[in-house]
This record gives C-alpha cells, sequence and structure tokens, in this order.
C-alpha cells in the first residue's frame, strides 16, 4: 500500500475549473502520462506538488493546453 503525501490533493473538477479546461481534458492529461494522479481506492486526486510541477513543465502558464 501507497503512503499519501502530506499537503493537498485535488479532485478532476477543481483542476478542470483552476486550468479552464473540460473535465476530459484533465482525464486525458492523466491518461497520456502527462499529469500524474494519485490513486486513492478506484478515484484520481492530484497532489499540490505534482500540479506545481506540471504547470512549471508548461512555462508556468495558469491556463493550460495540452
Amino acid at each position: 500500500m501507497n503512503k499519501l503525501k502530506a499537503g493537498r490533493y485535488f479532485t478532476v473538477g477543481e483542476l478542470a475549473t483552476e486550468f479552464g479546461v473540460k473535465r476530459m481534458t484533465i482525464y486525458r492529461w492523466y491518461t497520456l502520462g502527462t499529469l500524474k494522479p494519485t490513486m486513492i481506492g478506484n478515484l484520481a486526486r492530484f497532489h499540490e506538488s505534482d500540479i506545481s510541477a506540471f504547470k512549471r513543465s508548461k512555462g508556468g502558464q495558469n491556463k493550460v493546453t495540452a
């Protein structure tokens, strides 16, 4: 069993709002490996540090496109 990192985890819906994209885009990003989720049971959650790394890899854009 994996231990969860301390800190905040975001849902797909929260990320979609944050990035100004549809939920399906978030699912596509994690299916493609662009954004790595932490699976909690069968729920995908995204740790704040992984989101920060994703933003940095996209040049710090707040609205990100795949």
